[in-house]
Formats: structure tokens, C-alpha cells, sequence
């Protein structure tokens, strides 16, 4: 189960995919570097999560060293002779396509969970503030502690216990006040209550 600030960090690395295709598409020389280096931060940051994904983005990447060498990978043919540098663009743009896959396989159930998390605090918090457990932060100047009270005032509360018990059954304890923070936050930038 990965916690939201892991996600967001492989998010963050899927994020930079259309860069790399930009720089493909322009032939920028440093592209097959650029992309060399994408595959080891992704490997990286998905070992360091324990993702066995991890070894199939190597995989990918040692491909990737096999084309700029000249060896065309295993299931690839061209019907007519082309240049290296089309053979490696072609080779590589179909290997930055399947290591993308590969990482939206890898988080995608966390990422359903992550957002069924957000869904189900967004009710959790309307219950809380129309029991008035939720008090107007605008004034506090602890933040973590005013979340902290919130947290331990819904899991106190014999109409909103369920939903804290629910709600860490699906994320950790700090994503709890994580989803807590940000939705509190949106709420207060964007009020829901608009009487316009």
C-alpha cells in the first residue's frame, strides 16, 4: 500500500512523459539520455517502494541500451532499411509507451484507493461540520494541531467514528490527516456553503 506522498512522487514521474516525446519529436540529440535517465529514477523510486514492476522497467531500459547499439530488440521488424537514428526513435518511442503502462499498472489500484479515500472523507467532513465537530480554522496558528483535534474529535464522536475506522482501513493514519488537510484547505479557498 502506497502512501499518497510515494504516489504523488511516481505521478510526478509520469508527468514528465510528455516532455521526453517533445524532445523526441524535436530529435533532440540528448532525447535516448533523457530517457535513459527517466527509466532509472522510475526504477528507482519503484524498487525503493518494493514495486516488482521495478525490474521490468530494467528490463525496458536495458533495451533501450541494445537498440543504441545496434542490436534491434526481439519482435520489432522495419519492411525497409532506416537510418540508426529512426531505428532508435521508432525502438525507443515504443519503449517509453510500455514503461508508462507499466507504471499506470503499478498504481492504479492505489490510486482507486487513494481517491475512494478522498470520495469518503468529503462526506466524513460535510457529517463532521454538521455535527460541529469541525470548528473555523481561520484563526489558528497550529495547523497540524487544529487537525489533529478534528481527527480526534471525529473519532470520538459516536456519529462519525465509523467513517475514521473506514477511512483508515483504506489509507495510513498521516494520509488520513494528509486528505484532511487538503479537502479543509480547498473548503476554505473555495467555501462549499456559496449561498451565491
Amino acid at each position: 500500500m502506497l502512501r499518497i506522498v510515494n504516489l504523488e512522487e511516481i505521478q510526478g514521474l509520469l508527468l514528465q512523459v510528455p516532455e521526453l516525446v517533445d524532445r523526441l519529436d524535436r530529435y533532440d540529440p540528448g532525447y535516448v539520455e533523457g530517457l535513459k535517465e527517466w527509466f532509472q529514477n522510475v526504477e528507482s523510486v519503484l524498487g525503493k517502494n518494493r514495486i516488482a514492476f521495478a525490474g521490468n522497467v530494467a528490463a525496458l531500459r536495458a533495451m533501450l541500451y541494445s537498440v543504441e547499439n545496434g542490436v534491434i530488440p526481439e519482435g520489432y521488424e522495419f519492411k525497409k532499411r532506416l537510418s540508426r537514428r529512426k531505428i532508435i526513435k521508432a525502438v525507443s518511442s515504443d519503449i517509453l509507451r510500455q514503461g508508462t503502462e507499466l507504471v499506470l499498472r503499478a498504481i492504479q489500484a492505489d490510486k482507486a484507493r487513494v481517491s475512494e479515500a478522498e470520495q469518503f472523507a468529503l462526506q466524513l467532513i460535510a457529517l463532521a461540520t454538521y455535527r460541529g465537530l469541525i470548528k473555523d480554522p481561520t484563526s489558528v496558528d497550529d495547523w497540524m494541531g487544529y487537525l489533529k483535534t478534528v481527527w480526534q474529535s471525529m473519532s470520538a464522536d459516536q456519529e462519525t467514528q465509523p467513517g475514521t475506522v473506514r477511512l483508515l482501513g483504506l489509507v495510513t493514519p498521516n494520509d488520513a490527516l494528509v486528505i484532511l488537510d487538503r479537502l479543509i484547505t480547498a473548503a476554505l479557498v473555495n467555501p462549499l456553503n456559496n449561498n451565491t
